[in-house]
This record gives C-alpha cells, structure tokens and sequence, in this order.
C-alpha cells in the first residue's frame, strides 16, 4: 500500500493532466477549431493563439497543485495570457 505522501503526489500528477487536458481544450475552442483526440491534443493546443500563450507554463502546471505561492503566480500567470486571447472571441472576464 503506498504511504501518503507516495498517494498525494499520484493525485497531483493525476490533477496535472487533467488541468492540461482541459486548458487545452479550451485552446482549440477559442480558435474554433476541432477538439482532437487526446493523443494529439497537446500538439493541436500548443498551437493555437492561446496554446502559444500558455504552453510553457503549461509545462510547469504540477507546480500548481502543490499549492504555493509558485502554483499561485503560475495560474495568475496563464490566466492573464487567457484574458489577452478570450475577450475578442466575446468570451467574458467574469467567466474566464
């Protein structure tokens, strides 16, 4: 049986992909573009607007499950790039 630690940093990696998956997501939503099947779904996000935007930080996004100040910045950080790209699509502030 593994001990908690070994089962909270399962979880944060667990966290980690779906975080990615869904940003992503998203990515090709806002460039109105198919949603593709997961295994291509990284290289299809990476480029769209947003995917250029977010995907280095997108790199570190296990930081953010760790709750810190860091994941803070790190989320703050993608957030704002979404706010740049979202609006002009009239995807609203509040909602984003």
């Amino acid at each position: 049986m593994w001990g908690l630690d070994e089962r909270t940093q399962v979880t944060r990696v667990i966290a980690s992909g779906r975080i990615i998956e869904g940003l992503y997501k998203i990515c090709c939503v806002a460039d109105q573009i198919p949603i593709p099947y997961t295994k291509w779904l990284v290289r299809v996000g990476e480029a769209t607007r947003l995917g250029r935007k977010i995907g280095p930080r997108l790199e570190q996004v296990s930081v953010a499950c760790s709750g810190s100040e860091d994941a803070r910045r790190l989320m703050k950080e993608v957030r704002d790039a979404a706010l740049e790209v979202l609006p002009p699509l009239s995807w609203d502030r509040d909602w984003v």
